[in-house]
């Protein structure tokens, strides 16, 4: 047995079957912790090895997987977290691309879209420049609105209905300090939300 070094975007993947399989969740968590850059700080003769998470990646990562597993038990669409949004920029010239962390493709047209945010919200103070993104989201894709997803916030989702534009941008909550069976019981009421606003979406391309 030998140790070897990957670089951390450049770790093999690991085929599972039914004699490893009870492996895959503690695969999956520290292809996490690998993907995060890492440093040693030292003083003297002592060194001390740690590694940097953003937790905003990790969260936006565990959302994103958590709810593709939701709604692949009843659906078998394309949920997915893309680096941009194919063929789809905010401005005409296609010089501004998008970068939504959830989007939801039926074919070639986008049905759901929304953004995942680390942080806590109470009392609506939902930071503009957040609700500014998603609206442009909402906008170049022509959907009827979008979800916000926070770490922390208020029990009951909130919505902003946008001023002459139409569009409607819901505010929501996974609360990550309960039992791993409460944040599953999130992520399956934030499901029912996704799929809501899916078919809203169809509704309003029908009526086109």
């Amino acid at each position: 047995m030998s140790l070897v070094e990957f670089p951390a975007n450049a770790v093999s993947e690991v085929a599972f079957d039914r004699l490893n399989a009870h492996y895959r969740e503690v695969v999956a968590l520290s292809r996490l912790v690998l993907r995060h850059a890492s440093f040693e700080a030292g003083r003297g003769g002592n060194r001390a090895p740690g590694f940097l998470m953003d937790m905003n990646k990790v969260f936006q990562d565990f959302g994103t997987q958590a709810l593709r597993e939701t709604l692949l038990r009843f659906l078998s669409r394309t949920f997915r977290a893309d680096d941009y949004i194919p063929h789809v920029t905010l401005d005409e010239a296609g010089r501004v691309l998008l970068k939504p962390d959830l989007s939801w493709w039926d074919g070639r047209t986008c049905t759901f879209v929304g953004d995942a945010k680390y942080k806590q919200i109470k009392d609506e103070r939902v930071p503009n420049a957040d609700l500014y993104q998603l609206l442009a989201y909402a906008t170049a894709l022509n959907l009827p609105g979008g979800l916000l997803i926070y770490a922390q916030g208020e029990e009951e989702p909130v919505v902003h209905q946008i001023r002459y534009a139409g569009k409607r941008l819901e505010i929501a909550a996974l609360d990550l300090s309960g039992t791993i069976d409460e944040m599953l019981a999130g992520i399956g009421k934030l499901a029912k939300r996704v799929c809501a606003l899916r078919h809203e979406a169809h509704r309003a391309d029908r009526a086109a």
